[in-house]
């Protein structure tokens, strides 16, 4: 894991035009995870969250909590807010 947060990387357009709408679908949903994440565990660091043939994963290293499956259901509810946000992409 990385020592610090580090911004995302955006890709290009010419990168992301060469995505499937499956392939962007999942890079988005990777962010959005990450995004609720850092939001309920603030001190999360992230390291890399791509798609995948099957779906999609982060990593994190978060010093104050460790996952459990509990934890599924309020990260998916922060997503359910971060979609709802409509950020810019």
């Amino acid at each position: 894991m990385q020592d610090e947060k580090r911004p995302a990387e955006r890709k290009t357009l010419d990168e992301r035009n060469r995505m499937t709408e499956l392939q962007r679908i999942r890079h988005s949903c990777a962010h959005i995870m990450a995004t609720a994440v850092t939001r309920l565990w603030p001190d999360a660091l992230l390291d890399i969250g791509p798609p995948t043939d099957e779906g999609f994963y982060y990593d994190f290293d978060v010093q104050s909590h460790r996952f459990s499956p509990e934890d599924f259901a309020k990260i998916e509810e922060e997503m359910k807010k971060v979609v709802k946000e409509n950020q810019e992409p």
